[in-house]
């Protein structure tokens, strides 16, 4: 008798692994959001390419296979999950405990008693939603045998759920606080299938367009979302909303080291090496003048994108505020930001 191998490809096991995630919420009448729909979108679209293109199908996980599709492996770093009742929540943590036993697995929860965000949300919406939050970490223990430990799969859930909507509200993700124009799209179980659509409450002019120019629009961003480019919307005008409005900004950043992600409407501008056309590359930051993949473009002066980045994280911990209380966050040359009025340089026709 010959011994068998089983190949265990960690990218393939992780994606079978959320998918199963996914269709467990969707069975429970969630509503999925966030970087998960995003990256579903994109992951479509370069696995379509992929198996058109006739390429060897065997080397579809590979790294350094076929790099013009290379996104068709990309993994959602998490899941966001909206509940209109807390029994469907419920449910769905039921069912999660049911699925991590098939692989060893464990399911923690931990309920969060506030959020900065989710209070602004309860703000714009006190009168129809009561919005609780709580975070789900899942692990799985796969390949296991009786001389190996096989390999951890982990992943993390944020669930909102609703304990008081009001009968006949029509309130769903991302609760009128779009951040970026790339999360704008919701994924639902319809008729047992899964569907994706742009969501009724982004907060932003498209809620109120025609059919017409919405459609037309929609056809906009998702070639933005397969291009890796995005725009920050996100408006506010409480004293914490650029604490919120950095926070998310980096967040997105942090997913741009891995797949080039581009905001395109902040005052500074990522630019890949072959982009910069300054004569001297110094980084206004770390003073050096080593060569960067990616270099953050400010007015007349350039950055490293890691040295400006980490700036960036510092200025966001500082939570600086200026004379009327409002969290101010300032560039290395100490001008503001203004992440609050990014908004206002969006052209949604």
């Amino acid at each position: 008798m010959t011994d068998k191998v089983t190949k265990i490809i960690y990218k393939r096991e992780m994606r079978n692994m959320i998918v199963n995630l996914k269709q467990i919420g969707l069975s429970s009448n969630g509503i999925i959001f966030g970087g998960l729909v995003r990256d579903e979108i994109i992951g479509t679209y370069y696995s379509k390419l992929f198996k058109s293109s006739n390429k060897d199908f065997s080397k579809f996980w590979d790294m350094d296979y076929d790099l013009d599709t290379i996104r068709r492996i990309i993994i959602p770093n998490d899941m966001d999950i909206y509940f209109h009742k807390i029994e469907n929540k419920n449910i769905f943590v039921d069912k999660l405990n049911n699925f991590a036993k098939l692989f060893n697995g464990n399911v923690t929860i931990n309920q969060i008693n506030s959020s900065s965000t989710f209070k602004e949300v309860q703000y714009n919406l006190s009168q129809l939603v009561d919005l609780k939050q709580c975070k789900i970490f899942v692990d799985f223990n796969i390949g296991r045998t009786m001389t190996t430990n096989g390999i951890k799969l982990k992943f993390n859930i944020d669930v909102v759920y609703n304990v008081n909507l009001i009968e006949g509200s029509v309130i769903e993700p991302p609760f009128n606080n779009l951040d970026f124009t790339s999360n704008m799209f919701i994924m639902e179980n319809v008729c047992g299938k899964q569907f994706i659509r742009i969501s009724n409450c982004t907060g932003t002019k498209l809620d109120n367009m025609t059919f017409y120019l919405k459609h037309k629009y929609i056809a906009s961003i998702t070639n933005d979302i397969i291009n890796m480019r995005t725009q920050f919307v996100r408006r506010s005008d409480s004293a914490k909303c650029e604490y919120i409005n950095s926070y998310r900004i980096i967040k997105m950043m942090s997913r741009s080291n891995k797949w080039n992600w581009n905001i395109t409407n902040l005052i500074f501008k990522i630019k890949l090496q072959d982009e910069v056309i300054f004569n001297d590359t110094s980084c206004c930051i770390c003073l050096d003048s080593h060569k960067s993949d990616k270099y953050i473009v400010l007015n007349k002066s350039i950055y490293h994108y890691d040295c400006f980045t980490e700036y960036l994280i510092r200025e966001n911990a500082k939570k600086y505020r200026n004379s009327k209380g409002e969290i101010e966050c300032k560039c290395p040359l100490r001008n503001k930001f203004n992440f609050k009025d990014c908004y206002k340089l969006i052209d949604y026709i």
